[in-house]
């Protein structure tokens, strides 16, 4: 990016003293300091205005709700997105609040415990219980709603499809059943969609959640089975003599979920479902962004235990989430 353009960007927002945290097609984003403390700039081309505004508009009403978020700041002029001119183009500028703590260690048993999968499951639960009582509210944001043809899913097809025709032709049928599911109010509404723990700050087993660039109309269940693929996926690999960590957190998460919103039959019954999802997700993720030349060990042999599971339709968990209602 032209230094001119990100300066301008960040004294919009009163900002200096820019560190890069990442950037890619999309967004570029950037620690900086202001008067009032440290903030988060993220620039973002390529992007509607309007589903911009319905992010931040969303994040905004989790806050007042009572989540805790990485909320939007207003600019030195007001606004909470700016525009600025870019080679014919438009980029579009957001500050954020910096979210308390840091990323989790998975590795400090004191921190990834029951303490802190309930505070995760609480957040997300009051998330859902939000979007629920603010269904009308929200349902004029203009945000995506999930589509079997549309979205990162349906692009994830192509990829999957390179395995073999088995494997492509399985994960059509996921779509076409996640595309069948009842959208009922309590269990289907304006979530995060990418909810795992590279997301969200912890403090004291307090979560903090940022990064709604994906947010959607989709099921909650996706939101459920995002942050227990993560969950059991990290802290498996980091302690692999826990095997019973899937069921521990679990019982963690649900108690806190259950403490904000109703976990409902249906709701878990979907939760399988989007852990296949998920794995089409992931196989085009990787093939993406990781080098296929150069591949690590771990890397390749994520890569061939993608392809194994979505060809053979191998269940991601030996959880029976319909006992655990």
């Amino acid at each position: 990016m032209r230094h001119d353009k990100l300066q301008q960007a960040a004294a919009l927002f009163g900002g200096d003293h820019l560190r890069q945290q990442s950037g890619g097609f999309q967004n570029e984003v950037y620690a900086c300091d202001t008067e009032q403390g440290s903030c988060i700039l993220r620039l973002s081309r390529h992007k509607e205005k309007a589903e911009l505004q319905g992010e931040l508009a969303f994040i905004q009403s989790l806050k007042h709700g009572g989540v805790r978020v990485a909320a939007p700041i207003l600019s030195r002029r007001g606004l909470l997105l700016e525009e600025i001119s870019e080679d014919g183009g438009v980029l579009y500028a957001a500050a954020f609040e910096t979210a308390p703590g840091g990323p989790v260690n998975v590795h400090d048993r004191g921190q990834w415990s029951s303490g802190l999968f309930r505070n995760w499951g609480r957040t997300v639960g009051r998330m859902h219980r939000l979007a629920t009582e603010n269904a009308a509210q929200y349902a004029s944001l203009p945000r995506p709603i999930w589509q079997a043809d549309h979205g990162s899913h349906a692009t994830a097809l192509p990829y999957v499809s390179t395995i073999s025709e088995k494997a492509g032709l399985a994960y059509e049928g996921i779509l076409r059943r996640v595309a069948a599911l009842p959208r009922t109010f309590g269990t289907f509404g304006l979530i995060h969609n990418d909810l795992h723990q590279g997301n969200f700050f912890v403090e004291n087993s307090r979560v903090t959640m940022f990064d709604f660039d994906d947010c959607a109309f989709s099921w909650f269940a996706q939101d459920i089975a995002v942050s227990y693929y993560h969950a059991i996926w990290q802290g498996i690999s980091v302690h692999p003599g826990d095997q019973g960590f899937p069921e521990k957190f679990l019982a963690g998460f649900f108690a806190g979920y259950r403490e904000e919103h109703t976990l409902t039959a249906g709701m878990l019954a979907q939760i399988p479902l989007f852990l296949k999802l998920r794995e089409g997700f992931l196989y085009m993720l990787f093939m993406q962004h990781w080098d296929q030349e150069n591949l690590l060990d771990w890397q390749a042999y994520t890569l061939q235990d993608l392809r194994r599971r979505i060809e053979c339709g191998t269940a991601y968990t030996a959880v029976k989430f319909e006992d655990l209602l």
